[in-house]
């Protein structure tokens, strides 16, 4: 029984072996894992620039906001599809953001404008939320919008949000307008 229990634990020494080998080889040593981190938002140029961050660049990063901001008429949403999702923290401390779109469809007139036609379809503060957290914020939004595609996302905090999206506290007020045609 003796010899059974030390072959077991020799087996076992060794499973954890190749499995130490196998782990530090899945790892790239020279790209250390992404750090949490912590970004303040204080006016609409911040709040603009938070597009360079979306995607999987967001999901460690807690954004909060300093200030009331008016991101003022035609904003732009970014954000538009998974890859470009926003999946991190906002948190708004009680504060506002104002924003209107007004936006009226144009027939493409050639395969670079249906393109930009089909990425202008989601409409809101956050063009795409995906697993992200949106707290303590109050938006007032104006969307007027006139699709160029079958398919619209609109929406005053999210045109569209998959995952585990969470919200907390959130109050959107406004109105939201939606056409379609050329």
């Amino acid at each position: 029984m003796k010899n059974v229990k030390k072959v077991l634990l020799i087996l076992l020494a060794s499973l954890l072996s190749i499995a130490g080998v196998i782990a530090l080889t899945a790892c790239d040593p020279e790209e250390p894992a992404p750090q949490p981190y912590t970004q303040t938002i204080a006016t609409a140029e911040d709040f603009k620039a938070l597009s360079e961050k979306q995607g999987e660049a967001s999901s460690y990063g807690t954004f909060t906001l300093t200030n009331d901001i008016d991101l003022g008429a035609e904003y732009m949403p970014s954000g538009v599809g998974v890859d470009t999702s926003f999946r991190g923290v906002f948190d708004g401390q009680g504060h506002k953001i104002t924003y209107t779109i007004t936006q009226q469809a144009t027939a493409p007139t050639s395969d670079e404008e249906q393109l930009t036609a089909q990425a202008t379809r989601y409409w809101g503060l956050f063009g795409y939320l995906y697993n992200a957290t949106v707290k303590n914020l109050t938006v007032e939004v104006n969307i007027d919008v006139d699709a160029d595609s079958e398919v619209t996302y609109i929406g005053g905090l999210a045109a569209f949000a998959y995952g585990s999206v969470k919200l907390e506290n959130v109050t959107v007020n406004g109105d939201i307008e939606l056409g379609y045609g050329y």
